[in-house]
C-alpha cells in the first residue's frame, strides 16, 4: 500500500503544486513495541523538528489489503478536522467508512500520537 502510495505521488502528481512535503516511511518491530516508529519519533523530537522536518499528520496503513464492507478509520479523535474530512473523502469516492474515534491503538500510529501529531490509521479489518 505504501509503495503504490508512493508510487502515485510520483508519476501522476505536480509535486509543484503541493504545498507540503510527503514522506513514505517504512517500520519495524511493531510487534515487539513499536521499536521502529518510536525510535523515528525520538529521533524526531531530539533533532528533527528544529531543523528540517514538521509534521503535520501520520497516515498509517497497517492490515490494509483485504477491505471488505467497509474501511475503518481509527484514532480520528487525534484531529478535530479527521471526522469533517472522512464524511466528504468517503462520499466523493463512494467508500464506507467507520470512524473509531479512540487514538490508542495497538499499531505505529499511537507513537506519533503520543508525541501530539495528529494520526490516521487505514484498517481493513482482522483475518486469520
Amino acid at each position: 500500500m505504501v509503495l503504490e502510495l508512493a508510487q502515485y505521488f510520483a508519476s501522476e502528481i505536480d509535486l509543484n503544486d503541493m504545498k507540503r512535503d510527503i514522506v513514505f516511511a517504512l517500520w519495524s518491530g511493531e510487534e515487539l513495541g513499536l521499536l521502529g516508529s518510536k525510535a523515528f519519533v525520538e529521533h524526531y523530537k531530539d533533532e528533527l523538528r528544529e531543523k528540517v522536518l514538521i509534521i503535520d499528520a501520520v497516515f498509517n496503513f497497517d492490515m490494509v489489503g483485504r477491505l471488505r464492507d467497509k474501511l475503518f478509520m481509527q484514532a480520528v479523535g487525534s484531529s478535530q478536522r479527521w471526522p469533517k474530512l472522512l464524511e466528504i473523502a468517503g462520499a466523493r469516492h463512494g467508500v464506507a467508512l467507520s470512524a473509531q474515534i479512540d487514538p490508542y491503538l495497538p499499531t505505529d500510529s499511537t507513537s506519533f500520537y503520543l508525541a501530539e501529531i495528529p494520526t490516521l490509521n487505514f484498517f481493513t479489518g482482522s483475518h486469520e
